[in-house]
């Protein structure tokens, strides 16, 4: 009867050691398990932090466009999550009188600009009431551009003029050129100056001078004129003629027919006119990417 007991003892004992055993196991299983998710988990978020946030994306613009927080006016700027996922952030500033505007799409994954564009709109004083004051460029705007009057006053130097004896009939920032500039006009003494200035240092890129009247009393009097003719080329593109540049008009009467060549370019493309100098009819006309 003892020895019964005692195998039944034993038997007890190996079972609880079998199931401490399994127990064990089980625990180390559970634990094994759970590394790779939680691994996972953290990669997941290494990813998340690696993504530009929104205010990120603002101060990544504004460092691009050399503009301060304080002096910008924010009208749009938002996530656009399509085919891929970017920031739109529309902006503006004013400077010496000068509206700018920036608008700006950003890459949410590198913060890579994939758009950024810029435009200037003279500010509550209209061109033709500001006067310029006859002194170097000095001040900058934002971007390192000049300001309009320091362009203004860089066409006055060049043509040793002052302030006061000129007209001013446009003074517009022009962007869109290869080579950002202001266009300023004015008249002085009978005479018509036309300059474009870069926009970055104040150099005198291109100027003409042109005597008022003059180039269509050396046409002739059957003749239409010089400036008609441009008039006629210009309305033709639907351009007007402070949208232009580089025009240039000469009277060929050497051919069959007496006609007037008309070049000008504008928007990156260069426009050229055939006009008759006697109907005005247009005889050819071309326009080719400038």
């Amino acid at each position: 009867m003892k020895k019964i007991i005692r195998i039944s003892r034993l038997a007890a004992v190996a079972l609880i050691c079998a199931v401490t055993a399994l127990l064990a196991a089980c625990s180390g299983g559970s634990t094994v398990e759970k590394t790779p998710s939680a691994d996972k988990a953290q990669a997941s978020i290494t990813v998340a932090k690696n993504e530009l946030t929104l205010d990120e994306a603002i101060d990544a613009v504004l460092a691009d466009a050399g503009v301060e927080r304080e002096n910008a006016v924010f009208s749009k700027a938002k996530l656009d999550p399509d085919d891929t996922p970017h920031y739109d952030i529309e902006f503006s500033v004013t400077v010496d009188g000068m509206a700018e505007k920036f608008d700006y799409e950003i890459l949410v994954s590198d913060g890579k600009i994939l758009k950024h564009e810029r435009e200037v709109k003279s500010g509550v004083t209209s061109a033709t009431e500001t006067k310029a004051e006859p002194s170097k460029p000095s001040s900058t705007a934002t971007g390192g551009y000049i300001s309009v009057d320091d362009a203004k006053a860089a066409a006055l130097a060049h043509a040793k003029l002052s302030a006061d004896n000129v007209k001013f009939v446009k003074a517009k920032f022009d962007g869109n050129d290869i080579k950002p500039h202001y266009d300023i006009e004015f008249i002085s003494g009978g005479s018509e100056y036309d300059y474009e200035i870069e926009a970055v240092g104040g150099k005198v890129m291109e100027y003409e001078v042109e005597r008022a009247g003059a180039s269509s009393a050396a046409d002739g009097g059957d003749f239409i004129g010089s400036a008609k003719a441009e008039r006629i080329a210009l309305d033709n593109a639907g351009l007007a003629k402070s949208e232009v540049r580089k025009l240039k008009t000469e009277l060929d009467s050497d051919g069959t027919i007496a006609h007037y060549d008309v070049e000008f370019v504008s928007g990156g493309f260069e426009y050229e006119y055939e006009i008759n100098a006697k109907t005005g009819a247009i005889i050819a006309s071309e326009k080719d990417r400038d």
